[in-house]
């Protein structure tokens, strides 16, 4: 699935969203993560900024295409997944550094 400029500008907003949430996460996890035995503190708020991104930039992609094209059917899950984590991939460097500046070593 091509990701057309304003679904790129939208998919950009929604990990900027999530990227803002980091210190939330953070506040979250570290009273907590002696309890929950986390090895990585900084690997888990990664996985939690996945999952988060994942979660809407998945549900922005559905609902663009349906509100573009009526008839579309939303049988390629696996599309829009594949095309999420493309983008995610791009951006992991923009997320390790966010983590890092965040993180309460």
């Amino acid at each position: 699935m091509e990701i057309t400029e304003e679904g790129r500008t939208e998919l950009e907003t929604i990990l900027d969203i999530v990227i803002n949430q980091i210190p939330n996460y953070f506040n979250l996890i570290n009273p907590s993560s002696d309890d929950w035995s986390i090895d990585s503190v900084d690997d888990f708020v990664f996985g939690m900024v996945f999952n988060s991104f994942i979660a809407k930039s998945t549900e922005y992609l559905k609902n663009n295409i349906l509100d573009n094209d009526k008839e579309a059917k939303l049988d390629s899950n696996l599309e829009y997944f594949e095309t999420t984590i493309s983008f995610f991939n791009e951006n992991v460097p923009k997320i390790r550094q966010s983590i890092t500046a965040n993180s309460n070593h």
